[in-house]
């Protein structure tokens, strides 16, 4: 993320937009390869993971249900943040900002709400943060792909580099 957002800078500052799409959908590529595999090994080996820490019983239990819920999202998480680190880079940071606020006040309002009045009890933490992180996503998409964050740089065109000339003193 952050490594994405300084070439983002570096690029949308020389005005080579191509080049900073480019980069924001190789990484994408990256990180869903890497996640699916990290997302496989957490949901395998969750139990020893858990237990470095010595949790027991219940838990132990609630900790495996939390794992198993975020091998499966862990994907698209790594794919918002890159979203964002786009976004940032090209100084448009409204977006970024607004997709992280409403999954926030999303999870927090929907996990009191499902645990009051379903039978998910408190699984409905874990089931209100895919859905919270799906709402961000489509505010970060939504916003890379109208392609105004490309309007929003900090620095609208390259800057012309000034000629040292000797003095002639």
């Amino acid at each position: 993320h952050t490594g994405l957002t300084t070439f983002v800078g570096q690029n949308v500052g020389a005005g080579n937009f191509e080049r900073a799409k480019k980069g924001h959908w190789t990484t994408v590529v990256m990180s869903i390869i890497i996640c699916c595999i990290v997302s496989v090994l957490l949901y395998i080996f969750t139990g020893p993971l858990l237990g470095m820490f010595n949790l027991s019983g219940e838990s132990l239990a609630r900790g495996q249900a939390q794992m198993h819920y975020l091998a499966f999202v862990l994907w698209l998480l790594g794919t918002l943040f890159i979203s964002y680190g786009i976004l940032q880079g090209s100084g448009d940071v409204v977006a970024p900002t607004i997709g992280s606020m409403v999954s926030l006040v999303f999870r927090v309002i929907f996990a009191y709400l499902f645990v009051q009045y379903t039978s998910w009890g408190w699984k409905s933490v874990y089931i209100v943060h895919p859905i919270s992180t799906v709402m961000a996503c489509c505010i970060t998409f939504g916003r890379y792909f109208s392609m105004k964050w490309m309007k929003k740089a900090v620095v609208s065109q390259p800057a012309e580099t000034a000629r040292l000339q000797p003095s002639e003193d």
